[in-house]
């Protein structure tokens, strides 16, 4: 997938569409005001590799090396929906370099003076099949879009390092892990301005950053990414002279590293929706929300004298009514107008509302606090997972989430676009709407309950 045959797919996103005089001023004032920035002419300026053979003696070097740094620029972060842009490659005794494939002029043409993306997709297909060590700042991200975009298979075998990794492993409690604080910190022993270097183009696609820029950022991404590595390789060394850098050792190569194969084919292959059965809880969800809104009704109607004699209420719902969803007008209606304890202050979270219902109170009151939880909890369940996971769906039909291993300063995992970690345990609904494909079957596990199990079945017979 290159950039014509996605154009028409990123035309669609707000910030492609340069006929936006709005998106178009702020694309060229942004590129003006990199050129002018003091920070960019700090760094070396690489090289741009524009010919066929200069590729291909830099990846010979690559793997005559046995080692290198391959980083590449996007159109965004989604490989399922972006292109690729250009690769940022270095090797020791070579320049840092950076190879343009599908940059593009204000009009979304794309720039003369670029390699052929199928010349680089093979180049890079062959570096990546051969036996050198891998490393990275980011790798899951690029190799996602190495395997997605360029069909390049996970070698699981040369996935050697990955800098922001070892970076969480040796001081989790970093302020950032990205690559220019720590280069900054680590390498230049400065004070870390907590930036990226990417920070210069704001949320400017890649593809519009002129050639003589982008050379001078392709070729500082993979230095920096290199000189990391050799600092950290000092510490993250499984025979260094002290055992805790020896178990730190252990766990970055023998879990972490380990890992990342395995999360980059969680990823891509992603967790299928029944869509059909989605919108089938949208309506049963959007019925008991309305049930739950005409038993709500009926009670705050029974007090609309006192309501409409409120003097801070009444302006609220003048013009729209009674609204369940603002804690201003539930805190009058529960602690001025039905004078209910207050055992959290006038909070109306939660837990306050569990607890109003062990108090000494009205039938009737119960009855709509109970209601309100109920109708809360539904229409949460419906905007947060039953509306929202569809359109997370990508072509292929399936969600692909996804799992950071380093997202906690604990070490435990993470999950983003969406958060799957987050799914309700207790709405067998919402874990309803997911299925396993033709062919597959789901398996549910919890590892400690797993534990017991095997615990108990070998407690009954140590012969087994």
């Amino acid at each position: 997938m290159n950039l014509l045959e996605v154009k028409q797919k990123l035309l669609n996103r707000k910030e492609f569409n340069t006929n936006d005089t709005r998106t178009r001023n702020k694309i060229l004032n942004k590129i003006e005001e990199v050129k002018n920035n003091p920070e960019l002419h700090e760094e070396q300026t690489g090289l741009l590799i524009t010919t066929e053979l200069e590729l291909k003696e830099y990846v010979d070097s690559c793997i005559n090396n046995e080692i290198f740094v391959l980083d590449l620029e996007t159109t965004g972060l989604d490989c399922f929906s972006d292109a690729i842009v250009g690769v940022c490659l270095y090797t020791p005794g070579e320049n840092p370099c950076y190879i343009p494939i599908n940059h593009t002029d204000i009009e979304n043409v794309r720039l003369e003076g670029q390699l052929n993306e199928d010349f680089v997709r093979s180049e890079i297909t062959r570096l990546m099949a051969s036996p050198s060590k891998y490393i990275n700042a980011n790798l899951k991200f690029d190799y996602k879009f190495l395997n997605k975009v360029w069909d390049i298979p996970v070698n699981e075998e040369y996935i050697y390092w990955d800098t922001q990794i070892g970076a969480f492993l040796l001081n989790e409690n970093e302020p950032s892990h990205g690559l220019k604080p720590l280069y900054d910190k680590y390498i230049l022993r400065k004070k870390a301005t907590g930036s990226k270097f990417k920070d210069l183009f704001g949320n400017i696609p890649f593809n519009y950053i002129p050639l003589d820029i982008a050379k001078v950022y392709g070729a500082n991404d993979g230095y920096k990414t290199y000189k990391l590595y050799e600092f950290q390789k000092q510490y993250l060394d499984k025979d260094h002279p002290r055992a805790d850098m020896k178990k730190l050792a252990y766990v970055f190569f023998d879990i972490e590293m380990k890992l990342l194969p395995v999360i980059i084919d969680m990823e891509l292959l992603g967790i299928k929706l029944d869509l059909v059965r989605a919108k089938e809880l949208e309506h049963k969800y959007e019925g008991k929300l309305l049930e739950s809104q005409e038993i709500l009704d009926r009670i705050v109607e029974k007090y609309h004298d006192k309501i409409a004699k409120h003097l801070k209420l009444q302006p609220l719902i003048i013009k729209t009514g009674f609204n369940l969803n603002s804690p201003t007008q539930l805190q009058y209606l529960l602690y001025e107008i039905w004078k209910l304890p207050k055992i959290d202050g006038t909070s109306t979270g939660k837990a306050t509302l569990e607890g109003l219902l062990q108090e000494n109170i009205k039938e009737e009151y119960k009855l709509f606090i109970e209601t309100l939880l109920d109708y809360k909890q539904n229409q949460k369940l419906l905007t947060a997972f039953i509306q929202k996971l569809p359109s997370e769906v990508k072509e292929d039909g399936c969600i692909h989430g996804r799992f950071n291993q380093i997202g906690t300063a604990t070490g435990r995992f993470s999950s983003s676009d969406p958060n799957l970690q987050q799914l309700p345990s207790r709405a067998g609904d919402i874990r309803g709407m997911f299925c396993a494909r033709e062919g597959n079957i789901f398996i549910g596990s919890d590892y400690s309950q797993i534990e017991v199990r095997v615990t108990a079945s070998f407690s009954k017979d140590p012969t087994m």
